[in-house]
């Protein structure tokens, strides 16, 4: 065994706090004994903040990927980032660079710990596209120089752990309300003289179901770094993690974050530790001050940002329970679109356009929105992409229109065939009654259907024959011979109506 004066009286300081550890494994990881900031409750001691009591666990490996942010305003707002967009937000959510794909940003933090230690971490995201990003983060953990003594006890230097983190992220925004991102990384330890260095990856959603409501989700450790340092081999367990942003401007900015992230070792239990922020403007969007205040399962957590320009610092208290942390940050944001790329905009612009009045002569009004929204994610203030939009509605208006009269013609149509049709099997029935000498009940059956059938001349001479012969019946000689004379006349050839008609008319001019 090697003792530590310096961790042993650090490990009796904080002995509440952290899950007993094998001698041996103290020796090798020292430094992570502080490096665990998801504690238990006690008494905030710079700040006398009380914490939840909480079961104290002596952390995972590889956890301070997940307990520390790479940017100063992600500190400041409890590290609640799943949801939130930019390159240091992508360190824990590989989609969250897609957000914006016209301009690049770098975020630099640095951040004193515990007993001489250090963090720092650096992100770049830059745009390939209009549609992909792609991001650089590069993580440091460094603690204090520890006295190292032999098993005697008597001093023999010193040691320092060191821990890295590579991430190289690329992410892709699929549509309006959709982006996705993938995060290749290489971690690597250093306790000594001992070093190991492993691969992991991470995926990330972000969906937009609302304009102001954004939701994250990723999965960390998705392909697990492994890191061993002589018997002793730390996978890093895979970690989940679920984020809201619900935004609102209209004098001043309002930002309200949820997190969770859930994590442990599959074999082990699994605990849940949440979070919760909120940035404000205070005073009015003219002024370039935010405020934040952050809480999660580890600390309190207050800060702000002023902005000047493209350039921004930003400032966190962390409120733990062993010691108020302190994080600076600067963020510089640079357009990238350089003139060749702003011409190749415009010429993409056009092409949209173009394709947009094809699709609406070819009657294809879904394909024309989604041609002009790609135009507007491009450039919102295009001139052209609002009449576009108009002249699309009126299309689709006037294609609705057309479509209801079409439908109703259809229906006309149908109906009269179908009416027709009727009349048909009622001009049948009526030729029936009228060669069984029922007039009266053909004429009956064929009236209803003589307006249908107007230019049908055979219906027209069974009603006019019937009605001749129910007149014959009744003794109207002179009303019968007229329905006979205008039966010869719709058929000529009907020699039926000229017998009758010169038989009544003997009959007439014998009386």
């Amino acid at each position: 065994m090697i003792p530590f004066r310096k961790l042993r009286q650090f490990s009796e300081k904080v002995r509440d706090e952290f899950i007993p550890m094998d001698p041996k494994i103290a020796a090798i990881f020292g430094f992570g004994l502080w490096l665990n900031l998801c504690s238990p409750a006690a008494m905030a001691e710079a700040a006398n903040v009380q914490f939840r009591s909480r079961p104290a666990d002596g952390g995972f490996p590889g956890e301070w990927l997940t307990s520390f942010s790479a940017g100063a305003r992600e500190a400041g707002l409890a590290n609640a980032s799943t949801a939130l967009t930019g390159a240091a937000a992508a360190y824990a959510n590989p989609a969250a660079i897609a957000a914006n794909t016209s301009e690049a940003e770098v975020v630099l933090m640095v951040a004193p710990l515990f007993d001489s230690g250090q963090y720092h971490a650096v992100s770049v995201s830059y745009p390939i596209s209009d549609y992909e990003g792609i991001n650089f983060s590069f993580t440091h953990l460094g603690s204090g120089a520890a006295e190292r003594t032999d098993e005697l006890g008597q001093s023999i230097g010193s040691f320092d752990e060191q821990n890295y983190a590579f991430l190289l992220s690329y992410a892709q925004r699929t549509s309006k309300y959709l982006s996705s991102g993938l995060t290749l990384k290489a971690v690597k330890q250093s306790v000594a003289n001992l070093s190991s260095m492993g691969i992991g990856a991470d995926l990330g959603l972000q969906v937009k179901p609302l304009p102001d409501l954004t939701l994250g989700f990723s999965v960390l450790n998705v392909l697990s770094p492994k890191l061993e340092l002589k018997e002793e081999k730390d996978i890093f367990p895979v970690s989940y993690r679920a984020g809201a942003v619900y935004s609102f401007s209209d004098q001043r900015t309002f930002l309200l974050c949820l997190d969770a992230i859930i994590t442990g070792p599959s074999s082990g239990q699994r605990v849940v530790r949440p979070g919760a922020a909120l940035e404000i403007r205070p005073i009015s969007d003219d002024m370039p001050l935010l405020i934040r205040l952050g809480i999660n399962q580890r600390e309190y957590t207050l800060g702000f940002s002023i902005q000047t320009g493209p350039v921004s610092f930003d400032y966190a208290a962390a409120f733990h329970e062993l010691e108020t942390l302190h994080r600076f940050g600067l963020t510089l944001h640079y357009d990238v679109l350089p003139p060749s790329t702003g011409k190749k905009k415009e010429e993409l612009l056009k092409t949209l356009k173009q394709e947009t009045r094809d699709w609406l002569n070819a009657g294809n009004y879904a394909q024309c929105e989604n041609t002009v929204r790609r135009i507007l994610e491009i450039d919102q203030s295009d001139p052209d992409a609002p009449l576009l939009a108009v002249e699309i509605q009126n299309r689709i208006t006037a294609a609705q229109i057309s479509q209801r009269l079409a439908e109703k013609h259809a229906q006309e149509l149908a109906r009269k065939t179908e009416e027709k049709a009727q009349a048909l099997a009622r001009l049948d029935k009526a030729k029936g009654l009228y060669l069984s000498k029922q007039y009266r009940k053909a004429l009956e059956t064929i009236k209803d259907a003589l307006p249908i059938l107007q230019d049908n001349l055979p219906a027209q001479g069974i009603a006019t024959m019937s009605q001749a012969h129910v007149f014959l019946e009744e003794g109207l000689y002179v009303e019968a011979m007229q329905q006979f004379r205008k039966a010869v006349e719709l058929e000529p050839d009907n020699r039926e109506a000229l017998i009758l008609y010169k038989r009544v008319q003997d009959i007439t001019e014998s009386d």
